[in-house]
């Protein structure tokens, strides 16, 4: 059976022949990972630790941004140091990290009913790659396009290259994120864009700038 929260999903993408999937917060549930990685690092810079909503009123790309609102100096410590031990925590919290209920029953379905895949994610490629195939999904993408550093800076670069170097028709084209930049990236490859308000950033920063966000998959 799918769960609801495929059933929600696909309502919104039956319409469409290919589907391009932000990976973190979005597939991947992760948030809580990711505060638990920073946290460290907040609490040797003597800055408080955020909770979950704290967390999703913050995130946003460019990461270095975030790092600012977190309150780091960065005349003290530099962007990539601090992004450098946080990829370090990250890599070892990793595990504990679970796909979104329903993951894999919502790809199958959308790949029964004939409609293509792919991930395009702001980390790395090398991690991406890794991280996709250990939950075996790979098969159920076409294309997987991540960044060639772990900075998080965007991802827009890398969307143009998925549609050049693809046979995909943007204007039959979904993008499904969790961030006001998967609204961005979406927007400037021409493509329609649905948000899932679970991940990284709240339903309120969401909804403020698109009319096409789900509050959460659990339906």
């Amino acid at each position: 059976m799918i769960a609801k929260t495929s059933v929600a999903i696909i309502d919104y993408v039956k319409k469409f022949e290919h589907v391009i999937w932000d990976w973190n917060g979005t597939l991947l549930d992760d948030t809580q990972v990711c505060i638990d990685s920073i946290a460290p690092l907040l609490q040797e810079h003597g800055l408080p630790v955020p909770t979950v909503k704290e967390y999703r009123d913050l995130f946003s790309f460019p990461v270095i941004n975030y790092y600012k609102q977190l309150g780091f100096d960065f005349n003290k410590t530099p962007f990539v140091d601090l992004a450098d031990l946080f990829i370090a925590a990250y890599s070892k919290n990793a595990e504990h990290a679970k796909l979104f209920g329903g993951t894999e029953d919502i790809l199958k379905k959308i790949s029964e009913l004939n409609i293509s895949q792919s991930i395009l994610s702001a980390a790395s490629q090398k991690h991406l790659h890794e991280i996709v195939d250990s939950y075996n999904l790979t098969d159920y993408f076409e294309n997987i396009y991540g960044i060639d550093d772990h900075f998080a800076g965007g991802k827009i670069q890398r969307g143009k290259d998925l549609i050049r170097n693809s046979n995909i028709n943007p204007e039959k084209t979904i993008m499904i994120g969790d961030t006001d930049h998967d609204l961005e990236v979406g927007q400037t490859l021409g493509v329609s864009v649905l948000l899932v308000a679970d991940g990284h950033q709240s339903f309120n920063r969401l909804d403020s700038i698109s009319d096409l966000v789900l509050k959460t998959r659990f339906l």
